[in-house]
């Protein structure tokens, strides 16, 4: 939804969407690397997170999401997608890798979309 948004000039949707991407992936890290904290949003994230290589790795990609720009442009969109992608095979290699196809699928949709606009 991000990526349509931008190209229609819907700057205050596409920054609602981006932050509630950003706070799904921070919940996503914590659930698969802390599945027992009793914190929730940002709170305590760095300290539990952090304790481990992979919890470190996903940090370093969710600070990258956090400064990147508050309304993005469709090539940072396109990044959020890899960021995502990537953090997904950190965590949860298996699942990631049960999803090639859909994930190549839904690449293929974009570049579709981005075609007819």
């Amino acid at each position: 939804m991000l990526r349509k948004r931008l190209p229609r000039g819907q700057q205050y949707i596409a920054y609602g969407l981006l932050h509630d991407l950003n706070a799904t992936c921070r919940d996503v890290i914590r659930t698969a690397l802390v599945p027992h904290s009793r914190h929730h949003g940002w709170y305590h994230l760095p300290d539990e997170v952090g304790r481990t290589a992979t919890g470190r790795e996903c940090l370093t990609e969710l600070t990258e999401a956090l400064t990147s720009p508050p309304v993005p442009i469709v090539a940072q969109a396109d990044d959020a997608l890899d960021r995502i992608v990537r953090l997904a095979q950190r965590i949860a290699p298996h699942v990631t890798d049960s999803l090639t196809k859909e994930i190549t699928a839904y690449r293929a949709y974009q570049q579709h979309e981005e075609g007819l606009a």
